[in-house]
This record gives C-alpha cells, sequence and structure tokens, in this order.
C-alpha cells in the first residue's frame, strides 16, 4: 500500500496502513488502540515513539499530532 501527496509516494507498512484508516475513519486513535496493532507483545513507548516519528516522515507535515496523554490525531489543515 502506497500513500502519496503530491508528487511524493510512499509505501506502508502493514501497521502504517491499520492507523492511518482507523484516523482517516474516526480523526484520533489513543494509545490503546495502537498498542493493540501489535498483537502479541505490547510495545514499549520508545518504539510506538519511534513508529509515529518514522509515519510521519510519510505524511505532510504537521498533519499528525500528538494529544498528550491520549493518543495521535490527524490536523487536516492542507
Amino acid at each position: 500500500m502506497t500513500v502519496s501527496f503530491g508528487d511524493v509516494k510512499n509505501s506502508l507498512s502493514k501497521r502504517e496502513l491499520q492507523i492511518l484508516t482507523i484516523l482517516s475513519q474516526v480523526k484520533i486513535i489513543n494509545y490503546d488502540e495502537i498498542n493493540a496493532l501489535w498483537e502479541d507483545e505490547i510495545p514499549t513507548q520508545n518504539a510506538v515513539r519511534s513508529f509515529i516519528k518514522h509515519l510521519r516522515k510519510k505524511l505532510p507535515e504537521n498533519l499528525l499530532k500528538n494529544r498528550n496523554g491520549f493518543g495521535y490525531v490527524i490536523e487536516n489543515n492542507i
């Protein structure tokens, strides 16, 4: 699966696609929902941060925002 914005196309992993699918439907994903995507293990906070950082590089700047203590939200100001 790929995501494209303008002329830029990026491949998505299964988890990245799952997160973007949830965000496209409800506009916010909480930490429990993110943790559930790892199925057999609970990721560390650092693993989730690293994953989100990598995903943000594939998206337009400032699209994916953190809601401290809750999760992540899409802010569509494009």
